[in-house]
């Protein structure tokens, strides 16, 4: 064998498997970088999720990445019992954190129960006053009997 021979093959070799492996790293490096990613935000949003009772709705969650999870959860669906219940429900009660205060307790859910009444508090805190209840209403395809 002569001397040069075989090795300029030799050396593309090589650099086209330098650059397969740099490929390699940096798709690696980029779908570990998404997937910790998810992950964190998947891991945070376990604290935002709506408790299992199907009467209650997780109004407030004290994640730095999920604030306002109801606006979002409300809006986009992200809750699909949430959206059934407005979907379902025969009153539907409109307001700021008042109302989500006032209408918390026992004896509300004891008064609608015994008659067969299906309600929904859409109470928004921060002391929302506008008209966001009404878009959450149209994507739910709501219907109430009464609202207020």
């Amino acid at each position: 064998m002569r001397v040069g021979e075989g090795s300029g093959l030799d050396t593309m070799t090589k650099k086209r498997g330098w650059k397969a492996y740099v490929a390699v790293f940096v798709a690696i490096a980029f779908a570990s970088s998404v997937a910790t990613s998810l992950m964190m935000m998947m891991f945070e949003n376990f604290n935002c999720r709506t408790p299992h009772d199907p009467d209650d709705f997780l109004a407030y969650c004290r994640s730095l990445g999920f604030v306002d999870y109801e606006h979002g959860a409300l809006y986009y669906g992200l809750e699909p019992k949430v959206r059934d219940s407005i979907r379902t429900a025969q009153v539907l009660f409109l307001g700021s954190s008042r109302v989500q205060a006032a209408f918390a307790a026992n004896a509300l859910r004891k008064y609608f129960k015994a008659r067969g009444i299906r309600y929904f508090v859409m109470g928004f805190g921060y002391g929302e006053a506008s008209a966001f209840g009404q878009p959450v209403m149209e994507r739910s395809h709501a219907s109430p009997r009464s609202s207020s």
